[in-house]
This record gives structure tokens, C-alpha cells and sequence, in this order.
């Protein structure tokens, strides 16, 4: 299975014996779970860290651990108490959400988003916001109850704003699509579908959803929402739900505010499915907390999802069928959990690696009600970005969708390239105080550089084509969004294909280390492959992938010591693998190459 760290690059730590920074040492602890011990090293680094922003961060972090994580509502209110940073507003904010004080919620989300200076904290404050306009409307609705807020309006343009200035992020597009469609607003519920969904004249929809899409963009900007006629309202339910959004079709096909109401077998069967859906979504949730409680079990998770099925009457394959359903109930990294989510790209494709070959089917998912444990313990920021099994290769789009557009913002945004250039320095010395003592760990500065490094010779290289404004902007993301995907899910999940098919390995951290080599030797950028899941997601956790990835630290140093001559500017008296940025990308393939079983034949 594909591990991958999102956009935040969540950098995840296991090294014994080195004195290291408190929040470093709990994003260590989350990593493996400790949920206890992370809340108690994340309150030291509140008064201990050097740096302003991570104390905020550390906050935040803690105190939703305290009240998502372990159900301590009142240790997070302490936590929280008399802090006024955009972060520990946004983390009020949300946890007023998911009480229901959906007034103070949005307050609090805006006053957030009025001091936010970081990209991923505006994101999170203005979607916060504009889950307290629409959840209380969305809940009123769906128990028959007629209910507005002249808040809409007002929150489409509070969501737009970030659109335009930071790029349309999945979270921000889909909470754009919920108002709109409350509002009755259809060129902007057409907006944000496409944003969500990357389309574009030279991009489009994916192809297990084009017919419903298709409809979306013809029916779409006519609509008005309950004064739109029950037919058309049909129409744009149906196509919703045929594009993988079922709240918003069930919305749309039961709305109390219309006079005249839609009532028909297939539309009723949305209604109940997106139902059903959410009630998994609570016992996934509730499961969840017992897991990081200590239980192991999933018996009532397995007897939730039964009782669901048993309510709509289908099987599993006809769900799959009429809904393009995929659900795997299973483990984890030994973690009972649920990879719960819908099909939107279905296509067949061959691998070929060193002389070895196998035929794959490639499933892209979106619509997640769960994706596994990581993904909910580390609050999004860390998940399963994709897996291998006997049906094929499976890749979770939304771990990968913003990806591209963060790494834009990161080379052309002034603003967001000084903030990354800072942070880099910032992580670059903590990483040289780290190596004294511990030569192979997580070094988020070097993650960071080789990251820079494959932007900007992307963005070179464009330019020296002549491309320039929006066509330069389409062909870095696409670029970017290709690249990853050739390394990430062809190179790392084709190489599992590959082990079982010819080797017969069940070994987790074999596979995964098999896996991570072909995903840096076989990329367009290696820089880009390392930055990731590799250098950005863990090395030396107690995981299949931080025992792989630590390997494959230990591999990358032996080779520098043995070419050191050859590796222009490398200081040999200093600790080699935060100097790993100064290898060329021949360099770089060449010694992951070094460590591969299959190479060397």
C-alpha cells in the first residue's frame, strides 16, 4: 500500500537515542499512534520551541488530539484557553462545529481567517466558516424542514477569495459546490464541480463519470435550486450522483423548500444510499476512537456495514454496479480499518520493470467516507495514497488532487515562495542539529530543497518552451499531477504487481521497500519521488514504510560514502544524507538502483 504524506508533508519520526525537539518527537508518537504521549510532547513544545509559528501549531494540534482523538473535550477547552493565533481559532472553531454551535462556529472560523498568514490555515478557517452556513441547512432539509440563511450569498464570495488567491483545493471547490447548490446558484455550482474535478478545455472528467458530467454541464447553469422544476431538479440530482456526490443529489432530489416534489424509485434509491453512507461515516468515526482507545476488534464497524446494506437492499457488486461503490474492510499496518470510497477512473494499462512485466487495472476513487485510520488520526494531514490487490491498482485522487497546485503557488506566488523559503531554512537547521546525532531520520529541510529543486527546473524548462500565463500555469500542474502519478501509483504499485506476480512476496516492509526503489529509479523526477512519500513521509517509524524508508536512508548513505569524489560539493566530514540534494538525478537513480534485487540482474 501507498503511504503518502499530503501537502503539509506531515514528517514523521522514529529515531531512539537522539535529543530531539519535542514537536518533532510527537509527530513521532502520532506516527506510531501514541496519541497519550503525542498530546503531552505537543503541550512541551506550546513553551519550549523556538519557533512562534510551530508552539501555535502544537497547540492546535494537541488540543485536537484531546477532543477528537481521545474524547477530552474539557482538556482541549484548557488546551485552547486565551489563545488568540489563527490556529488555535480554527481548531476552536471546528470543535464548536462538531458541537453544534454553529453561530459561534462561524465567528470564530472568520476571525481565523482574517489572521491567517499560512495557505492551509485560510484553507481550513474559510471551509470551517462555511460548514457552519451549510451544515445546520443541510441537517433542517434532510429532516423535511424548509430553512434559508442569507449567509449563502455572502459565504460564496468568502470562499471564492481563496479560491482565486491560493487555487482551487479540493476542500474549498467542494464546500463551494454545498453553497451553491443551497443557494440555487448553478454557474457557481458548475464552477466549483469543475474546479473540484480538475476540468478544463484540454482536461477532461474522468472517465468512469463523464456521461453524468456531461449532463452536469448542460442542465447546471440553469438551476435555481426548489424554483427549479421537479424535472430538472431530477436531472442535476441523478447526474450528481452519478459524478459521485450524494449528499448534494440527495439534497437536490428531496428538497422541502420545492412545491412540487420529486418521488420516483431511482431517486428515492440516491436518497437512501447517501443516507446510508453517512451512517457509515459515523460508525467508521465512532470505530475509530475505540482503535485509539486500544481496542482491535471491528466487529460492530463490520455489523454497522451490514445493517446498511441489508436497509437498501443491494449486494455488493450491484452497489458497486449502480454506484461505482468500493469498500475494504481489512487492516492496515495491523490497524483495523475501512477503505470506503467510488470508482471515477477505470482503465487497464501494462508495467513493464527490468524485464518483467504485468497487466494492471487502474481505479482512481473519490467520494471517501473513510480512508483508512492514518488518514483520521492524523487529522488529513497523512494517509493511504493508494494500494495493489488481485482486481488492480487503486489510487485515493483526493490524497493526490492538491498536490500540484500547492507546488505552483510555491515557485510563482511571491508571498508563498518567501514562507517556503523561510521554512526551508528554519527545517534545514534543525536538520543539521538532528544529524550530529542521528545520521538517518526524517529531514524535512532536505525534503523541502529536493522539492524546490524539481519545481524550479520544471518551471525552466517550461519557460525555455516559450509558455507563459495561463498555458504555463496548465502545463507545470499537469505536468506535476502526471509526474507524481507515474512515480507514485505506476512505478510503486506496478512493482508490487510485479513482486507477487513473479516472486510470491507477502513480506509488508519488503514489498514497500521494493516498491519505494522503482517509485524514485523509474520517475520522471526523482527529486519529486524522494520529497514525497519517501523523505516526506517517515523514515524509521515503526511501519512497514518507516522501516523501508529507513533502509532505504541507510542504502542512499553507503552509496555517497562510496562516490563521495564524484558528488560535486559534498562535504564528507559532515552527516551525508541531508546533503543528498547535491546528487545529480542520474546520481540519484543510480544509487537507488544500487540497493534494487532487480536492477542488479
Amino acid at each position: 500500500m501507498r503511504r503518502l504524506a499530503l501537502v503539509a508533508f506531515l514528517l514523521l519520526a522514529a529515531c531512539s537515542g537522539a535529543a530531539r525537539a519535542p514537536y518533532d518527537a510527537a509527530e513521532t508518537a502520532l506516527a506510531d499512534y501514541d496519541f497519550t504521549r503525542a498530546v503531552k510532547l505537543f503541550h512541551q513544545a506550546m513553551t519550549s520551541d523556538a519557533d512562534p509559528d510551530r508552539r501555535n501549531r502544537a497547540a492546535a494540534q494537541a488540543a485536537h488530539l484531546e477532543w477528537a482523538i481521545l474524547g477530552d473535550d474539557a482538556a482541549a477547552e484548557r488546551t485552547l484557553a486565551n489563545r488568540t493565533d489563527a490556529d488555535a481559532l480554527t481548531e476552536r472553531a471546528r470543535r464548536e462545529l462538531r458541537r453544534g454551535d454553529f453561530a459561534r462556529a462561524r465567528a470564530t472560523a472568520l476571525d481565523a481567517l482574517r489572521l491567517a498568514t499560512r495557505r492551509e490555515l485560510r484553507v481550513r478557517a474559510a471551509v470551517t466558516a462555511a460548514h457552519a452556513v451549510t451544515l445546520p441547512l443541510q441537517q433542517a432539509r434532510r429532516a423535511g424542514r424548509c430553512t434559508n440563511d442569507p449567509a449563502l450569498t455572502e459565504t460564496i464570495a468568502m470562499l471564492r477569495a481563496p479560491i482565486e488567491r491560493d487555487g482551487p483545493f479540493l476542500d474549498l471547490t467542494h464546500a463551494l459546490l454545498d453553497v451553491a447548490l443551497l443557494a440555487g446558484d448553478g454557474a457557481t455550482a458548475l464552477d466549483a464541480w469543475r474546479w473540484y474535478y480538475g476540468v478544463t478545455p484540454g482536461a477532461p472528467p474522468p472517465n468512469a463519470i463523464a456521461s453524468a458530467a456531461a449532463t452536469l454541464a448542460a442542465e447546471l447553469p440553469a438551476f435555481r435550486g426548489s424554483a427549479s422544476s421537479a424535472a430538472q431538479r431530477r436531472t442535476i440530482g441523478l447526474a450528481l450522483a452519478g459524478t459521485r456526490f450524494f449528499d448534494e443529489a440527495a439534497d437536490v432530489l428531496h428538497d422541502p423548500c420545492a412545491s412540487d416534489r420529486i418521488d420516483d424509485g431511482e431517486s428515492n434509491a440516491v436518497v437512501a444510499y447517501a443516507a446510508a453512507l453517512r451512517a457509515v461515516a459515523n460508525a467508521t468515526e465512532a470505530h475509530y476512537r475505540r482503535v485509539a482507545r486500544g481496542a482491535r476488534g471491528q466487529d460492530e464497524l463490520r455489523d454497522a456495514l451490514v445493517a446498511e446494506q441489508k436497509k437498501l437492499g443491494l449486494t455488493p457488486d450491484e452497489l458497486a454496479h449502480r454506484y461505482g461503490l468500493y469498500a475494504n474492510l481489512g487492516k492496515t499496518g495491523g490497524v483495523p480499518d475501512l477503505h470506503l470510497g467510488h470508482i471515477i477512473v477505470d482503465e487497464n494499462r501494462d508495467v513493464q520493470q527490468y524485464g518483467r512485466g504485468a497487466r494492471l487495472r487502474f481505479l482512481a476513487l473519490d467520494a471517501m467516507v473513510s480512508n483508512g485510520f492514518l488518514e483520521w488520526a492524523t487529522d488529513g494531514d497523512n494517509g493511504d495514497g493508494g494500494w495493489q490487490n488481485e482486481t488492480g491498482i487503486y489510487q485515493v485522487r483526493p490524497a493526490y488532487a492538491d498536490g500540484a497546485i500547492a507546488e505552483w503557488l510555491a515557485v510563482t506566488d511571491p508571498a508563498a515562495r518567501a514562507e517556503r523559503a523561510k521554512n526551508v531554512a528554519d527545517q534545514t537547521r534543525r536538520d543539521d542539529e538532528l544529524a550530529r546525532t542521528t545520521p538517518i531520520a526524517p529531514f524535512p529541510g532536505l525534503a523541502a530543497r529536493l522539492r524546490m529543486q524539481a519545481n524550479d527546473e520544471l518551471l525552466a524548462e517550461l519557460h525555455a518552451k516559450g509558455l507563459a500565463g495561463d498555458a504555463l500555469r496548465d502545463a507545470f500542474l499537469a505536468r506535476v499531477r502526471d509526474d507524481v502519478f507515474a512515480s507514485s501509483i505506476w512505478a510503486h504499485e506496478g512493482r508490487h504487481a510485479i513482486d507477487h506476480k513473479y516472486d510470491h512476496l507477502d513480506d509488508s516492509e519488503e514489498l514497500e521497500f521494493r516498491a519505494k526503489l522503482s517509485e524514485v529509479a523509474l520517475a520522471p523526477s526523482p527529486r519529486r519521488a524522494l520529497s514525497g512519500g519517501i523523505l516526506g513521509g517517515g523514515v524509521g517509524a515503526n511501519t512497514p514504510h518507516g522501516k523501508a524508508n529507513h533502509r532505504i536512508g541507510e542504502g542512499l548513505v553507503a552509496w555517497m560514502k562510496a562516490h563521495a569524489r564524484e558528488i560535486a560539493g559534498l562535504d564528507a566530514a559532515k552527516p551525508l544524507l541531508p546533503q543528498l540534494d547535491k546528487l545529480t538525478d542520474a546520481q540519484l537513480r543510480a544509487a537507488i538502483r544500487s540497493m534494487d534485487p532487480l536492477a542488479a540482474r
